[in-house]
């Protein structure tokens, strides 16, 4: 006499009262009080979303939920994005990252911000930047009343290029700004070989 499984057919037996084998014992051991949920096709409920999951060996019904379940645990992801102001979550690890990141909801707000408050930033020669112009040349545009000439240069005294303080620049020609540099790095290399 050949017995099988009652739910599947399988020849390979678990247990023989009643007879079934162990995929389908242990479908029938999680799903127990449950009956109502597996003649539906459902096997429980998402811990996250509480919809009915497809899987008997699942927690949560998808992949979304696992990642929404572990940003919960983390409440730094909770951000007011600065422009608009709605409340938004970012992903935690980009925090840990970057202590700037995470500011903005979406990238239209960080453009729309950007270009109502100017972004200052460095340029490749050390210079703040706001707009695409050196903050040093508006700054002193706006102390003297007037636009800049190409030609002329705006120093800065104790050579800190973001100290744009008026008393810290001068205003002088392109050549008297090349000589000044110039006999500076004269000295310097002067000093520097007496020294050796």
């Amino acid at each position: 006499m050949n017995i099988e499984c009652i739910d599947c057919g399988s020849p390979n037996l678990r247990t023989k009262n009643p007879p079934l084998c162990n995929p389908c014992r242990m479908i029938r051991w999680r799903t127990k009080g449950k009956t109502e949920l597996m003649a539906s096709g459902h096997y429980g409920y998402c811990a996250w979303c509480k919809k009915p999951k497809p899987e008997h060996d699942q927690i949560f019904c998808s992949m979304k939920c696992v990642s929404e379940h572990a940003r919960s645990l983390r409440p730094e992801a909770n951000r007011i994005c600065r422009n608009c102001g709605t409340g938004f979550r970012t992903n935690p690890a980009y925090i840990a990252r970057r202590n700037n990141s995470g500011l903005y909801c979406s990238r239209d707000c960080y453009v729309d911000y950007s270009r109502s408050h100017g972004r200052p930033g460095v340029d490749g020669a050390g210079y703040l930047v706001k707009n695409g112009n050196r903050v040093h040349r508006k700054i002193m545009e706006e102390y003297l009343g007037r636009k800049l000439d190409k030609s002329e240069h705006v120093h800065h005294i104790n050579r800190d290029k973001t100290d744009n303080r008026i008393e810290n620049l001068q205003l002088m020609s392109e050549s008297e700004h090349h000589s000044l540099h110039s006999r500076a790095m004269w000295k310097k290399r002067k000093n520097d070989t007496v020294r050796s």
